[in-house]
């Protein structure tokens, strides 16, 4: 057992860590109504080293963008303008086989452009 608990116990341990990590973070950022942006990204400059060999609890911390908050009020003396497009001639159908020709043909070219070229 301690044998498999050497090679694998770190990586194991590791992922473990890891889901939970992101599972907490996730519930944290819902249970509390966080609006943000983006993802949640490790704090690099704070964080303190992690030893899964020597540690038996961790601390993580991270940085959220918050999103920025905004009321849109529109009331009827507000205009919006509107755009009615004509198109004049019809946009061509192209069947399967013909895109696929041009695409062989975009590719042989592109090969034969690179093959040839030297590095100095």
């Amino acid at each position: 057992m301690s044998l498999v608990k050497k090679m694998y116990g770190k990586s194991v341990l590791a992922e473990e860590v890891n889901k939970l990590l992101s599972d907490s973070v996730y519930k944290y950022i819902q249970d509390n109504k966080v609006n943000i942006l983006g993802e949640p990204l490790p704090n690099e400059d704070k964080q303190k080293a992690i030893d899964f060999d020597t540690m038996e609890e961790f601390e993580f911390l991270f940085d959220i963008a918050l999103a920025p908050e905004f009321k849109a009020e529109i009331t009827a003396d507000d205009k919006v303008d509107y755009y009615t497009i004509k198109v004049n001639s019809p946009v061509p159908a192209f069947s399967p086989e013909y895109c696929i020709s041009k695409i062989d043909s975009a590719l042989f070219l592109f090969l034969i452009k690179f093959s040839f070229h030297k590095e100095a």
